[in-house]
């Protein structure tokens, strides 16, 4: 907000209570113009800083929903697990309850692909078939090629558990572009993916059903 708008609604409170014990139609009239004008004034204002913000983001789509929000005055909820059915208990512990989450969105996957896949016939499958499949051979990256990784992802303040963002990836980039081209190499050559790279942030979101059963989740 500006000085200027500051001093206006000012200007528009002294109004009010000056035509609010008096009868004078003209001072009334004035007033009613005076808060048109200033409506108008403020939402040019409001429509050059949103413009401005919206040019010189780097997010530009994730800007206009932030703005669309603030004006319909939309916000998001953000409601915890408090209690959910396991084994026909009611936990309600937030570790007990972290670690059964945990549990079952590492292990649903693979419960899925048992149940549509058999092991047995897949193997035979690729055994009899006639054609000849080729050898995979990996190829060393270089620093150019993880640079250009880093640059072309896009710009965003969301980070995993290690805090890292992509928008300070690319500011340190300069610096660690050869120390991760040595460790992708590594891990190329003797074939072992770091096991801290695994970890991810799990949150579970609601769909629809009933919020006790993580299935539903």
């Amino acid at each position: 907000m500006t000085r200027g708008i500051k001093i206006s609604l000012n200007h528009k409170r002294e109004l009010y209570l000056n035509i609010k014990y008096n009868n004078d139609q003209a001072l009334k009239d004035f007033y009613k113009r005076y808060c048109k004008i200033l409506s108008r004034v403020i939402k040019e204002a409001k429509k050059y800083q949103y413009n401005k913000k919206i040019l010189t983001s780097s997010n530009r789509i994730k800007t206009i929903w932030n703005i669309v929000k603030t004006e319909t005055g939309r916000k998001t909820k953000k409601e915890g697990i408090s209690l959910i059915n396991h084994n026909g208990l009611q936990i309600d512990d937030q570790h007990i309850i972290s670690s059964i989450f945990n549990k079952y969105f590492s292990s649903i996957a693979d419960e899925i692909i048992g149940l549509n896949i058999n092991e047995t016939t897949a193997i035979n499958s690729l055994q009899n078939t006639e054609r000849a499949y080729p050898r995979i051979k990996f190829v060393n990256t270089s620093t150019q090629e993880i640079r250009k990784i880093i640059k072309s992802l896009k710009t965003k303040n969301s980070h995993g558990y290690d805090e890292i963002s992509v928008k300070i990836l690319k500011w340190s980039s300069p610096y660690i572009v050869s120390p991760l081209t040595y460790i992708c190499n590594k891990c190329l050559e003797k074939g072992i993916f770091p096991s801290r790279l695994k970890y991810s942030n799990v949150k579970p979101i609601y769909i629809s059903g009933d919020k006790l059963n993580i299935a539903n989740f």
